[in-house]
């Protein structure tokens, strides 16, 4: 049986030293999710666990705020097809989405709302597993490789 964790640590460099996050209202621990900083908070969201026989691909995720030491738990409504492998961005207002196994969805979570909305990818990228994500300023940019095929990478823009 696989130990999934939802604890974890900060790190000050002006004194060298570690205090421990905290774990009440934490999500529950998984892997395979993403973590973006919005330069006050992080969100973590997605990932998966194994049951025993085979993994549930989660769509549920919190924000921590490191000041307070708590957790808050991301909306669930119009919250985007649970996944795993996927990447996410911090656009300045909002945590975009994209992908995952067998995935060229998305969705994007907006902080001061707390609410999600889908993302429209016109021509979006073949499902890619696990593709890296970038924020340009104003545009989201994905890159990875497609393992069920020879393409050597694929990738696309998202414009919010």
């Amino acid at each position: 049986a696989s130990n999934y964790y939802n604890t974890g640590g900060r790190y000050d460099p002006a004194t060298d030293s570690w205090q421990t996050t905290a774990t009440s209202d934490a999500p529950t621990g998984r892997i395979g999710h993403t973590a973006v900083w919005t330069g006050s908070e992080m969100i973590v969201w997605g990932g998966y666990v194994w049951d025993g026989y085979v993994g549930i691909n989660l769509m549920s995720g919190g924000i921590y705020n490191p000041i307070s030491n708590n957790w808050l738990s991301t909306s669930q409504l119009c919250v985007p097809t649970e996944r795993s492998g996927h990447t996410a961005v911090w656009s300045g207002t909002q945590m975009i989405v994209w992908g995952g196994y067998k995935i060229n969805t998305g969705g994007a979570y907006d902080l001061l709302s707390d609410t999600w909305h889908a993302t429209q990818y016109l021509a979006a990228p073949l499902p890619m597993t696990s593709p890296s994500g970038v924020w340009t300023g104003s545009q989201m940019i994905i890159w990875g490789a497609d393992r069920q095929s020879s393409y050597p990478g694929i990738g696309g823009l998202f414009t919010p």
